[in-house]
């Protein structure tokens, strides 16, 4: 599958598992709106999967407008227990919690890999 600077997917058959690593420490406008693009044209060549991961570790500083690109790009996935899944830093985690707490009632966010995927089982 195509991998691209800004995001990487990886599929795990074991689990049934896709995972989107963002790979920018700041995202804006312009690389929310590649990342969905990319994402969107790229589910179509996995597997059928059960579970998807959104990973922002490597995320320090995102925008609004970004925010906003991440909750659409959600929405092509499929959702797990309801939610969907992130795994964010804290600090990340807070600052979007202060600005967009509404958006806490559909995401689950994990610090860790593990975590993310415990809750999935």
């Amino acid at each position: 599958m195509a991998n691209h600077d800004f995001i990487k997917l990886e599929y795990d058959g074991a689990t049934g598992v896709l995972i989107a690593s963002v790979q920018l420490p700041v995202v804006d406008k312009d690389e929310a709106n590649a990342m969905y693009d990319a994402v969107k044209n790229d589910l179509a060549g996995y597997p059928e999967y059960r579970h998807f991961i959104l990973d922002v570790m490597a995320v320090d500083r995102v925008s609004s407008y970004a925010i906003g690109i991440m909750m659409k790009t959600l929405m092509l996935v499929k959702k797990t227990k309801n939610y969907y899944v992130l795994i964010m830093p804290e600090p990340l985690l807070h600052e979007i919690m202060l600005a967009h707490p509404e958006m806490f009632d559909y995401l689950a966010v994990f610090q860790s890999r593990a975590e993310a995927l415990e809750f999935l089982k």
